[in-house]
């Protein structure tokens, strides 16, 4: 039987759960930045908080899934709304994949490749805010919806002008074997495939707000 439960406390959930996907890509961008500063420990650390963040998101992920089938709330969308809560929890998965990749494999990066990375890293956190303001105008103003969006595809835009850029200089630079050229190539994937799913969220979320103005 459905239960009559008011829209704020689902969008509450919502924003618990996306606010991991924050507090992960915190963690990330100080995992890397202790990485290339050579404070292992320190970056060992901060992966682990990123790996703990990474549960309690499927936590929370699940309140949500039993929050709205007993919900009458939002039921002609209902199924689009917890495969989008799929595609956001995925950015908390990717997160936690590109520390572990980072911590366990250990490339070995010249510091000429630093700032790139990390600025990678700062675009991809700063990329799910916009993602966080479309969430929750699903909930109280979707007309804000589209403009949130763009945001999220400019700053895609912009990281994928820096992976093009890493992947044709790590090619290019002739002082590096190439089994370190392929491992660097496999970092920057990770961390930039972070971003490449925060824009499929966000293009989900664009289809669901159209069928609920419709």
């Amino acid at each position: 039987m459905f239960k009559s439960i008011k829209p704020n406390k689902t969008l509450k959930y919502f924003t618990e759960h996306i606010e991991t996907a924050e507090n992960a890509l915190q963690e990330l961008n100080k995992t890397y930045q202790a990485y290339l500063e050579n404070e292992h420990k320190k970056a060992n650390e901060f992966s682990y908080k990123a790996h703990m963040i990474e549960k309690e998101a499927d936590l929370i992920r699940r309140r949500i899934i039993e929050h709205l089938q007993m919900s009458s709330y939002l039921q002609n969308i209902r199924k689009d709304i917890i495969k989008y809560l799929g595609k956001q929890d995925n950015i908390v998965d990717r997160t936690e994949s590109a520390c572990d990749f980072l911590i366990t494999q250990k490339p070995i990066v010249p510091e000429c490749y630093n700032a790139n990375i990390l600025a990678v890293a700062k675009l991809t956190k700063e990329a799910l805010v916009p993602l966080k303001e479309a969430v929750i105008g699903l909930f109280t103003d979707y007309s804000k919806i589209k403009t949130s969006i763009r945001k999220v595809n400019d700053y895609e835009e912009e990281i994928d002008g820096y992976e093009w850029h890493l992947t044709k200089n790590i090619f290019n630079n002739k002082k590096l074997e190439t089994a370190q050229k392929i491992h660097l190539k496999e970092l920057v994937f990770h961390l930039t495939s972070i971003s490449d799913v925060i824009e499929n969220a966000a293009d989900l979320l664009d289809s669901i707000a159209v069928k609920k103005i419709i």
